[in-house]
């Protein structure tokens, strides 16, 4: 009997950990596209900014590849396009942090994103993600030499994660 109850307890907790990251009804739609790695949704509640999770496209500022990525993403998500978030977390910004789907298509559009270079898998942030297809599509993607991986945009590229702490730090 101890053993059963444990193995519910083992199940419950699962359970809850697989229901940690929410997902918001398809009907969302995309309002705008800031970068290469958020937009701003219209929900129900109102206008939502979304930062897609597990990945870290260019800044704006690295050019040509910042407004590349942002382009990449404008043809994936097309201002009126429907949405689906899948919620992982808010970040100290107040934006939600989501993978981001579009109905009756397979896989992410922040996976999207890595597969067709225009973004990195950003590692230190992958936690509710499958980290084992985020990396094959990057592994694809720079094997493949597209987006920032190929000589037109990654040429002398730096990571964007370094690109902010250099400009916020002025240690250029």
């Amino acid at each position: 009997m101890a053993e059963l109850m444990k193995q519910g307890a083992i199940a419950l907790l699962a359970a809850l950990l697989l229901s940690s990251c929410s997902s918001r009804a398809p009907g969302d739609q995309v309002l705008s596209i800031g970068d290469g790695d958020t937009i701003t949704v219209t929900t129900s509640s109102g206008k939502t900014r979304v930062r897609l999770a597990c990945i870290d496209a260019p800044e704006m500022g690295q050019r040509p590849a910042g407004p590349a990525a942002r382009a990449a993403l404008q043809a994936l998500l097309p201002v009126g396009t429907s949405v689906t978030l899948q919620v992982h977390t808010t970040d100290r910004y107040g934006r939600t942090v989501a993978e981001v789907f579009k109905p009756g298509q397979p896989g992410s559009v922040n996976l999207q994103m890595v597969s067709q270079g225009m973004a990195f898998v950003y590692r230190p942030y992958l936690k509710g993600c499958d980290a084992f297809s985020y990396g094959e599509a990057e592994t694809g993607a720079s094997v493949s030499k597209r987006g920032i991986w190929g000589p037109a945009l990654g040429q002398g590229l730096q990571l964007p994660w370094l690109y902010r702490k250099c400009h916020r730090t002025k240690s250029c």
